[in-house]
């Protein structure tokens, strides 16, 4: 009988370790995997967003348009370049104001060396 307990307790342990072994293994190649297809998508990401770009340049089919189209339908782009343009408005106004100002005194001074 101690026999048979015996020769029990050794299937059970080792059993065990194969599964924890195929266990381990298993582990290693889902991270092994889920690094391969991390850079193969990153390499991914980078090769579209050069397509893009290229199309972009050639705006083929009014890739462009439809580009910026889609991207003012986004409610956060839209706030971002509406802001984006009014600073450079505002700093267009702000330097023709600037200009205007000095053109007004060189006319003045003109003026005054003309009388």
């Amino acid at each position: 009988m101690s026999d048979a307990i015996s020769i029990a307790n050794t299937y059970i342990v080792f059993t065990t370790i194969i599964f924890v072994a195929i266990t381990v293994f298993l582990a290693v190649a889902g991270l092994w995997f889920t690094q391969q297809f991390a850079t193969s998508k990153e390499t991914q990401i980078h090769h579209l967003i050069l397509d893009i770009q290229a199309k972009l340049k050639e705006n083929k089919d009014d890739f462009g348009v439809k580009m910026v189209n889609a991207a003012f339908e986004n409610p956060d782009v839209s706030r971002h370049i509406q802001t984006k343009l009014e600073e450079k408005l505002n700093q267009l106004t702000t330097v023709t104001t600037q200009h205007a100002d000095a053109s007004g005194k060189d006319l003045d001074n003109l003026a005054g060396n003309i009388k």
